[in-house]
Order: structure tokens, then C-alpha cells, then sequence
């Protein structure tokens, strides 16, 4: 275990001194993050070293990049073996692969606002302020993610949108969503959606205690359409996100690049001539990815 000193953003002001420059809009607070020892990682031949103990100070957000590295649906929390030492070997790699980091959504499995940070989420926490402090990193969230106060994001220096994102990534336009409203056909979805999205709803949920919450929430993933891993299913979605995809391309202000996630099907598509759908996959899978720069592909750890 590795004990990392870190700045991390608070609130308006400036962090100075031993960062190295001055951050408008944020003021530093210093802790000591017990960081794991984990084994570097690997991807499309690449090698990444593990991250030295050194100040975590936020980065400028919102300036052109070259080189975007897109991750969703991790689903961190659900219980699956090893996920979490597989996202923090792809924190160690993210700021080798790109000049910036975009979490699309569902990265946890309904971990909402800052009275409700499960002990267990503390690494990924740690890990994902380190890598903001290296490169711009943007977090857009989920239908299992986006309740409550997005102050664990903005927090650790990460710039977090509750539904959508634009960036600028090699001279293209980049927008970014989930995807959970992108082409859903039941009513009931739709308005079951609105209400947990909804500022009531988000209060509430923080007001409750964690021994009620997580239960219900957890009840609430069980009977809200969470994702169903068939393959018939994940065909249909795949084939609803393409379709509302492709509509809102053809719009006069669509972006060269729309970035969806939610259907854990992972896509590198030219929908019409310069219009690209790009979706990372499923991380839970692998450790599957995206790269969006002078080309877009997709990726995967190794």
C-alpha cells in the first residue's frame, strides 16, 4: 500500500504553491490517500507504468485534446470478481493511452452523492483524483450513477455533467451521454427514469441512511430494466441506440462524434459521411474501451 499525498478541489478559489500553478475556481484541501499496489497494465501494445506518489492537483478542464479515452459501464459495486483491480490497472494505464479521460456512465453501480460513499468505492476514488491531476478528466453519468450530488466527481477534479458532455478531441466535435434516453419505447422506462432523476428524488436518497438506501436502490436495479447480458437483448438495444443515433446525427448541429454507452455493446460506426457513433462497451468485460482521436477504435486491456 502506497500512502500519496493529494490536493484535492473544494470549492471557489485557488490551488497554489507545491502544485506547481495557480487552478481558477477551486480551493485545495490536503489528505494522505492510501493508494494499492497494483500490476501495471497493458493495452494495444502499450506499457503503463505504476503512478508515483506525487501531488494530485486538478488539471485544466475544457481545452482541446488529441487523444480522448472513453470508459462506461463498470458497474462498480454490483459484485463481480476482480472488476475493481481491473479498473484500477486501467486507471494506472488511462493517462499513457490519451491526453484525456471520458467516464460515460454507470462506472458505479448506484453510488450517489457524497453521504453515500461505500468504504469499498475509497481506491477507485483515490485513483481516479490521481488521474485527474494528470490529465483533463470528464465524467458524464449514468442511469445507475447520476443521482444526487455529483460532488465525488467535481470534488477530485473531474468535471461531471448529470446528462451530456461537449468536448473537442483532435478538431472534431465530440458529445458525450450515457444513452439510457437514447430510443426508449415503454412509457413506463421513460417516466421511471424522470423520477430518479429528479431533484426530489436525489434529496430524498440523501437523506436516507445507508443501511436503507443501498437496499432500495438495489431493489430498484433489479426492477427497472437493468442490463439483461443475453445476446437477443443486447441486439435490440444496440439496434434502438443505433437508430436514435442516427436521427440525432442527421440534425443540424450534430457533433462529427457522439459517444453512447449503455447498451454494453461496443461500437466504432460511421452512421453517414463524417458522422461517427462510438460506443466503449462494457469495461465489466474485459476492461473494454474506446480511443477517439484522428481515428476512433475500440481497445481492451491485456
Amino acid at each position: 500500500m502506497t500512502r500519496t499525498t493529494s490536493w484535492l478541489a473544494k470549492g471557489p478559489g485557488t490551488v497554489t504553491g507545491r502544485c506547481g500553478r495557480r487552478v481558477p475556481g477551486t480551493r485545495a484541501r490536503k489528505r494522505v490517500v492510501a493508494r494499492p499496489n497494483v500490476p501495471a497494465a497493458t493495452t494495444e501494445g502499450q506499457t503503463a507504468q505504476p503512478l508515483a506518489p506525487r501531488l494530485v492537483c486538478p488539471v485544466p478542464l475544457g481545452v482541446p485534446l488529441d487523444r480522448l479515452v472513453v470508459v462506461a459501464d463498470a458497474h462498480l459495486g454490483r459484485g463481480r470478481d476482480g472488476i475493481t483491480d481491473l479498473f484500477l490497472r486501467f486507471l494506472r494505464a488511462a493517462p499513457g493511452l490519451g491526453d484525456g479521460l471520458l467516464l460515460a456512465g454507470d462506472l458505479f453501480e448506484f453510488r450517489f452523492g457524497d453521504a453515500h460513499e461505500p468504504a469499498a468505492h475509497a481506491p477507485v476514488l483515490a485513483g481516479l483524483a490521481e488521474v485527474a491531476a494528470r490529465v483533463p478528466t470528464t465524467f458524464v453519468g449514468g442511469n445507475h450513477d447520476r443521482w444526487g450530488s455529483l460532488g465525488w466527481a467535481t470534488g477530485r477534479g473531474i468535471r461531471a455533467e448529470a446528462e451530456s458532455v461537449a468536448l473537442e478531441v483532435a478538431g472534431r466535435r465530440v458529445v458525450a451521454e450515457h444513452g439510457d434516453r437514447q430510443g426508449q419505447v415503454r412509457l413506463s422506462r421513460r417516466v421511471a427514469h424522470a423520477l430518479v432523476s429528479s431533484p426530489l428524488a436525489s434529496a430524498v436518497y440523501a437523506a436516507l441512511p445507508a443501511a436503507i438506501a443501498f437496499p432500495l436502490v438495489e431493489r430498484w436495479s433489479a426492477r427497472s430494466g437493468a442490463h439483461r447480458d443475453d445476446p437477443v437483448w443486447r441486439a435490440r438495444a444496440a439496434e434502438r441506440q443505433r437508430a436514435a443515433a442516427r436521427a440525432r446525427l442527421g440534425t443540424a448541429d450534430a457533433p462529427e462524434v457522439l459517444v453512447l454507452a449503455h447498451s454494453h455493446v461496443a461500437t466504432v460506426e460511421e452512421l453517414m459521411p463524417g458522422r461517427w457513433l462510438v460506443n466503449p462497451g462494457a469495461f465489466y468485460e474485459g476492461g473494454r474501451h474506446a480511443v477517439v482521436g484522428r481515428d476512433l477504435r475500440l481497445a481492451q486491456l491485456s
